[in-house]
C-alpha cells in the first residue's frame, strides 16, 4: 500500500527469530528459556513415582517439540551452542533417569547434533516430495538422474548458504530421496 517497511534486524515469524546474521543464536534463547524449567519438572515427576517411559513421553513433548520446531535455524548454530543444547539434553535424561546410550538405544533419542540435521533432511525431503511446492518453484529440476537430490541447486559463494541445513541435507550421500 505504498508504505516504506521499517529494517530491522531480527523478526519473530511464526515463533522462530530470524536475523540478518542467519544464525540461530537468538532463536536458541528463546527454545532454551521454554526446555530448561523441564529439568525441575522431570525430577519432580520422577520422584512422584512416574515410570520411566512417562517420563521419556514428556521429554519427547516438550523438548523434543521446541527443537523440531526450530531445526532449520538451530542447526546454523555454532558447534559452541550445540554443545550447549547437548549438555541440557544430558541434565534433561539425568533428570529421567537415563543414559545417553540408554536414551538412544532403547527411546531412540539422538545426540542433539543429529537429531536437528535428521529433523531438517525430513523437512527437506517432505518439501520434495510436495507437488507445487513454492520452494520448488526456485529449483530447476536436474537433468542428471544419478544424484541423490533430483534437483539442481545453485550453489551461493557464502560458507553461512553451504553449510546450511538445506546443502547438507540434499547433497548428503547418507540420504536418498
Amino acid at each position: 500500500s505504498g508504505k516504506i517497511l521499517e529494517v530491522v534486524t531480527t523478526y519473530k515469524y511464526l515463533g522462530v527469530d530470524i536475523n540478518t546474521t542467519h544464525d540461530g543464536g537468538e532463536q536458541w534463547e528463546r527454545v532454551s528459556s521454554l526446555i530448561r524449567p523441564n529439568i525441575a519438572l522431570l525430577r519432580q515427576l520422577k520422584r512422584s513415582g512416574l515410570i520411566e517411559s512417562i517420563l521419556v513421553t514428556v521429554f519427547k513433548s516438550l523438548v523434543l517439540s521446541h527443537l523440531r520446531y526450530s531445526s532449520v535455524i538451530l542447526y546454523t548454530c555454532t558447534d559452541y551452542l550445540k554443545q550447549e543444547m547437548q549438555v541440557i539434553q544430558n541434565k534433561l535424561l539425568r533428570a529421567i533417569g537415563i543414559t545417553r546410550e540408554l536414551a538412544k538405544s532403547k527411546y531412540s533419542i539422538d545426540t542433539v547434533s543429529d537429531f536437528l540435521r535428521d529433523s531438517c533432511f525430513s523437512l527437506v525431503t517432505r518439501i520434495l516430495k510436495t507437488p507445487g511446492h513454492p520452494l520448488l518453484s526456485r529449483v530447476q529440476p536436474s537433468r542428471k538422474s544419478h544424484y541423490a537430490c533430483p534437483y539442481s541447486i545453485s550453489l551461493a559463494n557464502t560458507e553461512k548458504f553451504n553449510c546450511s541445513s538445506f546443502m547438507a541435507t540434499s547433497t548428503s550421500t547418507r540420504y536418498h530421496i
